[in-house]
């Protein structure tokens, strides 16, 4: 069984990054992949900086 999946295997894996991603908890919208951790960046924001604003208003 393992030689038949080695054989079809679509590419071989030479290497891999071990990372760990942390990020702060006050950071929402925060969803990392294993290609970037700064994945969609334009979309996180600070939930703290958030409700700061709407209790100054």
């Amino acid at each position: 069984m393992q030689e038949l999946i080695y054989q079809d295997q679509p590419y071989t894996f030479l290497f891999w990054i071990d990372r760990v991603v942390a990020v702060d908890s006050r950071f929402a919208n925060v969803n990392p992949i294993p290609l970037s951790s700064l994945y969609e960046l334009e979309k996180w924001y600070d939930k703290t900086a958030v409700s700061d604003l709407a209790t100054n208003e």
